[in-house]
């Protein structure tokens, strides 16, 4: 039978009717080639996972695994796999034999795309020999491609050494994308012919183009006009204004130019290692300025960090270079084995490093840094008390907090922290940082955040994508927030109401100080205040307006921001003095503050304790329901009585549901006590660190997560419990002292482990041996936070300066 034959399809359940029916159409399996899943089944009308199956299944020769639309199988999306086929790409080895940089720029695929695909290729064990043919004629087209050819030197003349080495060695060298021989012949040749490279051996020759020579050779276009000006140094702001371009795109588009391989790309190594501005570039290794402009645009990737200082210990820099960079080394100081330029932002976050005393108030900080300053460098430091608060403010290694300044590297806070903060939920309101702060209490012992204060001062820091302002601390507004208009919807439910009832119900919900709130609101809303009650006289509403509000809430608890919505919706009339205790009354509803709830509940507690039900996935829940105080004291009281245990992130189960699996609370009482005898003091550890050693336990047996396991010590007071949002896992430490755990804790015990290690290294521990999924640069923000030395010239991390210089 015919592998594209329909009636294959009859073992997936495809009845003969319909097959016969896709037949008179002149359809078979091999048009989804053609057409695509998609199309596909739009024209047959069978399901698309039947399809899948059916191909997966019928299409067992290698020549259809190598399709194109086999990245369907590995998620890429069916109208990916069609746009490709439409540019000329049929068939994964196009794709194996192309530069990623690329599949970006000309197709463009996005990284997570690129990711899928790279990832389906590996699966592929053999070659591709089926299509001889195929990839010749492909190898014929990628020649004639500029851009492919240009890469394709690039790599090679990357990897020649100054000794001589045969091609099969240089083919290992080479990226995956660029080892065909037949195109790296090509290329060699054109480098040889060109006198870029000696013929006798693949070492390096001086390049013969340079910058101004390729500079004068610019055509008089319009797009080499505007790169020989932009290179010669022409402000951007001229540049937009001659050629008509925005100027944040002018870089942009300059960096699609085709440039040919110069004598200036020596410098991209030492671009991609040091910091330096357009001025030291020149000065250090004396050149024109359009060589550093000419590296802006050519790079492919951000300039290095490190600084000037450490350039003088780098192999590659000349005895002349040297001189150079020793006269300009006037502003530049190394503090702790650290360089950093000698500019008050950057000695201050060295300072709040090592020397920072907890505490401390900003006058206080001021006069200690300036003695610092002093004793460093024997000047005074030329910067007024007002202009330090400023770059205080401005500081992401210092935050302000309830009892003064502390050191904190702000670059931990990630996308997982706000994620799991959820700001969306709070829309046109103005609140304390308190409320968010006593809504995510976990979270804030994982990003080790002390206090409201503190977490006001990190978002003032991170939050630049929220509609957030920022006024006195720790006070938040949310979009269009309007405290006045919250008082008054205050008053409307609760009038008449006394003013310690008033302020109490204000503060619960929008995290006020009690205090000031009172004196604030007697002030601005004197005229419903009197005898120290607020009445605020509202119309009574109409019988057949209640009777539609009787109708519509059906529910046993609303928060009152959905009521508006939900009248408009439906119709009916709303105005926000509707809700209020004589309406409510009539309604059968009770008032919780910005919520109700039915008057059957003898309060909101109550209504709360009726959401604790077997499997709880707060991920399903209203987060504006999830962040009432009311719901976030009742899990956590169930959770320090294992009425309740996470089983995952967010989805909790009860004890008496895990009861029917075998799992008891004495069952889970064992195996903690059991892990405490095992660890040694102040060991960090995980669930997968104690499996790797060979720990064994009945309740592993249940095959339950890690995290789940984790989840049994949160409520033993003698293990330290630390949530890492980062990598949504826990790690734990037998608490024998106050001192805290978490990711920083943990790098520790690994670089003092291992004396020295390579930061991938690092990172490969963490995940084999710990469970800990984190990427480079998410490792390296939790060294910053450490005293762990980073070697900038082998790379090599220690476990503190003082190792470092002990080990050297």
């Amino acid at each position: 039978m015919d592998k594209y034959d329909l009636f294959n399809l009859t073992d997936k359940g495809i009845s003969s009717a319909v097959i016969n029916n896709i037949i008179l159409s002149g359809l078979d399996l091999s048009n989804v080639v053609d057409l695509g899943f998609d199309e596909f089944v739009h024209q047959t009308g069978i399901k698309k996972e039947d399809v899948y199956n059916s191909l997966c299944e019928l299409s067992k020769e290698e020549h259809d695994v190598y399709n194109i639309f086999a990245l369907t199988s590995v998620g890429v999306s069916d109208k990916v796999c069609q746009s490709l086929k439409k540019k000329g790409i049929t068939s994964l080895f196009m794709i194996r034999l192309y530069p990623e940089i690329l599949l970006k720029q000309k197709y463009n695929l996005t990284e997570a795309n690129i990711r899928k695909i790279q990832d389906a290729i590996l699966t592929i064990n053999e070659p591709f020999d089926k299509q001889k043919e195929e990839i010749k004629a492909y190898l014929e087209s990628l020649y004639k491609d500029q851009e492919y050819m240009t890469l394709l030197k690039k790599n090679i003349l990357k990897n020649l050494g100054e000794d001589y080495i045969m091609e099969d060695e240089l083919e290992i060298k080479l990226e995956e994308c660029y080892r065909y021989g037949y195109l790296m012949d090509k290329a060699l040749e054109e480098l040889s012919n060109l006198e870029f490279i000696e013929n006798s051996l693949f070492g390096i020759k001086k390049l013969q183009a340079n910058l101004k020579e390729f500079m004068f050779s610019l055509s008089d276009d319009k797009n080499s006009g505007l790169l020989k000006d932009y290179l010669e140094g022409l402000p951007l702001d001229k540049l937009a204004l001659d050629y008509g371009i925005q100027k944040d795109k002018i870089k942009g588009t300059l960096s699609k130019y085709p440039f040919p391989i110069l004598s200036e790309d020596e410098y991209l190594d030492l671009y991609y290692s040091y910091h330096l501005n357009i001025d030291e570039f020149s000065k250090i290794f004396q050149l024109d300025k359009s060589v550093f402009r000419y590296l802006e645009l050519k790079a492919s990737k951000p300039m290095g960090k490190r600084n000037i200082l450490e350039m003088l210990e780098d192999e590659r820099v000349s005895s002349d270079v040297r001189v150079n960079i020793q006269n300009t080394l006037g502003k530049y100081a190394k503090i702790h084995g650290i360089s950093v330029l000698k500019t008050p932002q950057d000695v201050l976050d060295i300072y709040a490093r090592f020397d920072l005393k907890d505490t401390l108030s900003e006058k206080d900080i001021y006069d200690d840094f300036k003695k610092y300053w002093f004793n460093l460098f024997h000047e005074e430091l030329a910067v007024s008390e007002k202009q330090f608060i400023q770059i205080l403010d401005a500081s992401k290694q210092i935050l302000e907090g309830k009892n003064g300044f502390r050191y904190y590297n702000s670059l931990v806070i990630d996308s997982g922290f706000y994620h799991s903060l959820s700001l969306a939920q709070y829309v046109d309101i103005e609140i304390s940082a308190k409320v968010i702060f006593d809504a995510n209490i976990s979270l804030m012992e994982a990003y080790d955040i002390k206090d409201e204060y503190e977490l006001y001062f990190i978002l003032k820091k991170t939050a630049k994508k929220f509609d957030i302002e920022f006024i006195r601390k720790p006070i938040i507004v949310f979009g269009a927030g309007n405290r006045n208009n919250q008082i008054k919807s205050i008053l409307f439910e609760l009038s008449p109401v006394s003013m310690a009832e008033f302020t109490k119900a204000y503060s619960k919900v929008f995290g006020v100080n009690e205090k000031s709130f009172s004196n604030y609101a007697a002030k601005q809303f004197s005229p419903y205040y009197s005898n120290a009650t607020f009445t605020v006289t509202t119309p009574k509403l109409r019988d057949e307006i209640l009777n539609m509000y009787k109708e519509l809430l059906k529910e046993d608890f609303y928060f009152i921001s959905d009521i508006g919505p939900l009248a408009n919706k439906a119709g009916i009339p709303f105005q926000e003095y509707y809700i209020n205790k004589q309406t409510l009354n009539a309604l059968g509803y009770q008032d919780g503050v910005r919520c109700i709830y039915k008057d059957k509940y003898l309060s909101l507690e109550d209504y709360v304790n009726t959401l604790f039900t077997d499997d709880l996935f707060l991920k399903r829940m209203d987060p504006k329901l999830i962040s009432l105080p009311e719901f976030q004291a009742g899990l956590k009281a169930r959770v320090m009585n294992y009425e309740y245990i996470e089983v995952e992130p967010s989805h909790y189960v009860s004890i008496k549901k895990l009861n029917e699996e075998g799992i008891t609370i004495d069952l889970i009482n064992d195996f903690v006590d059991t892990v405490k005898n095992s660890v040694y003091e102040d060991e960090v550890f995980t669930i997968t660190s104690l499996k790797n050693k060979g720990f064994t336990h009945p309740i592993l047996e249940h095959n339950y997560s890690d995290f789940f396991y984790s989840s049994l010590f949160l409520p033993s007071k003698d293990v330290i419990y630390q949530r890492c949002y980062s990598a949504d896992s826990v790690i734990l430490k037998i608490r024998v002292q106050k001192e805290e755990t978490g990711i920083c804790s943990l790098i520790e015990q690994i670089v003092e482990s291992k004396y020295y290690m390579y930061l991938p290294d690092i990172v490969r521990d963490l995940q084999m041996v710990y469970g800990i999924n984190l990427s480079e640069t998410q490792t390296k923000l939790y060294i910053s936070l450490t005293d762990i030395y980073c070697n900038p010239d082998t790379m090599l991390y220690y476990l503190n300066y003082e190792t470092y210089k002990r080990m050297r």
